[in-house]
């Protein structure tokens, strides 16, 4: 039964097909060998595993770091399933911490890693934010392996609304863990599953919580659903339980079953391909915006301005137009990506004020693309080619550049320069606003932009 869940759950969709994600599946065939040879040598002597496991892992972990959750297993494994005294159990970890160390030197060494981007935390540069981003991360990541509440939405969800998710996480799986605690009581494999599920979540609270990054917890929570299962209905085959025991709580026992065997079992393979095909929605929002942009000889020339649209298009766009065999435009400005309502202000011949409450960035592309400790300060000014960007004024809300400058090295109404903005499910021109005059760009509709 787990095997089977662990198949076909749906959150293991989108890395199938998504190829920036790929690396996930291949680390966790690693980690999954590394946890094989390792009970294979403990549970039946196979002493080749002994050394098997540690060169597995090493090699695991280059191909990718996801590869260190099965860390999380080994601690639960000899915890729970080993014999013999604390010291003498906790001694077999130590060659996979060798090899953690090493790798970690030999990665920061060859500068690895993400810089000054709030997508990726590193727990050791910085603890404390690391810590604050489990207790936040790690419900909403659990929750969503064992229910169908998403964590995929996190990214683009008011902070105030992420809170509340934790809250509910914490809340939900408070409920299951009440109604479980007999089967983790009576069950050193239901105790493993349980510590390992918890452990592998904490490397992956160093980014935004998505389904796609849940194959590390997802092997402890079908393994513990599993045996959950099981325990309700008796069928148990393990040394620790007792497979005659009657639930504490029968009736919340059973409908805590029933929802696990809905969800996994039913829904769960009906929302696979759904998740799987994902990755097409974005590649054809960018493909409306490529087959938008006008197409002509003197492109090389132009200076295309994007003015608004619903998320960052510049640099898919940058290597759309040489896969399609189009010259790139000389400049390509993006003033602002957000799906809020804008007001554009022509101040003089050559500069546009853009205003929006909740700031010209989005949250996702400021996540990605700039850490929370690195402030906006009113007065910055940015130079690119073509183009001086002024932060004029910061939102009150989320501290973002909500009032920028954008003065341009030509009139606005050169021909040289194309503008466009977003409307519906594509590009269309733009004209800049006569001097003095503001024009209002009205809010985006998402699913007009995907469907």
């Amino acid at each position: 039964m787990a095997t089977l869940f662990y198949a076909i759950d749906e959150a293991h969709g989108l890395p199938v097909t998504f190829l920036a994600n790929r690396n996930a599946l291949i680390a966790t065939c690693f980690a999954i060998l590394v946890l094989l040879f390792f009970d294979r040598w403990r549970r039946d002597g196979w002493e080749v595993g002994k050394w098997f496991a540690p060169v597995v892992f090493a090699v695991g972990l280059l191909a990718g770091e996801y590869t260190i959750f099965v860390t999380a297993y080994l601690f639960a494994y000899v915890i729970f399933l080993e014999r013999g005294s604390l010291m003498k159990r906790l001694w077999l970890l130590v060659p996979y911490g060798v090899v953690v160390v090493l790798w970690r030197l030999l990665y920061k060494s060859l500068q690895f890693g993400a810089f000054d981007s709030e997508a990726y935390i590193d727990p050791l540069t910085f603890p404390l934010h690391f810590l604050g981003s489990v207790l936040e991360r790690l419900p909403i990541l659990l929750l969503a392996q064992w229910s169908f509440i998403s964590s995929d939405f996190w990214m683009t969800s008011p902070q105030a609304w992420n809170n509340i998710h934790a809250v509910v996480a914490v809340f939900l799986l408070g409920i299951v863990l009440y109604f479980i605690v007999p089967v983790l009581r009576r069950d050193a494999t239901a105790r493993f599953w349980g510590l390992g599920m918890l452990i592998a979540g904490l490397p992956i609270c160093a980014t935004f919580p998505h389904d796609r990054l849940l194959f590390g917890v997802g092997l402890g929570a079908m393994g513990l659903i599993a045996q959950v299962i099981g325990y309700r209905w008796s069928h148990l085959d393990t040394e620790d339980a007792e497979n005659t025991a009657t639930p504490r709580h029968p009736l919340g026992l059973r409908i805590v079953c029933m929802c696990l065997l809905i969800f996994h079992g039913v829904l769960a393979p009906m929302f696979l391909p759904l998740k799987a095909i994902a990755p097409r929605f974005l590649g054809v929002y960018e493909k409306r915006a490529y087959d938008s942009i006008p197409k002509s000889p003197d492109l090389p020339s132009k200076q295309v301005v994007l003015v608004q649209t619903p998320l960052f298009l510049t640099y898919s766009l940058s290597s759309y137009f040489p896969e399609k065999g189009t010259p790139l435009p000389k400049y390509m400005n993006h003033l602002a990506i957000t799906a809020e309502p804008m007001k554009v202000t022509r101040l003089d011949p050559y500069t546009l004020a853009v205003y929006t409450k909740e700031g010209l960035v989005d949250r996702s592309s400021s996540y990605l693309l700039r850490a929370q400790r690195i402030k906006y300060k009113v007065g910055t000014i940015i130079k690119r080619p073509g183009i001086m960007v002024t932060y004029k004024q910061l939102s009150k809300t989320n501290g973002r550049p909500s009032l920028v400058h954008f003065r341009f090295n030509k009139r606005l109404e050169d021909p040289s320069m194309i503008w466009l903005i977003w409307k519906d499910d594509k590009l269309i021109p733009f004209t800049p606003p006569k001097l003095g005059e503001t024009k209002l760009l009205p809010k985006l509709s998402l699913s007009k932009t995907f469907l």
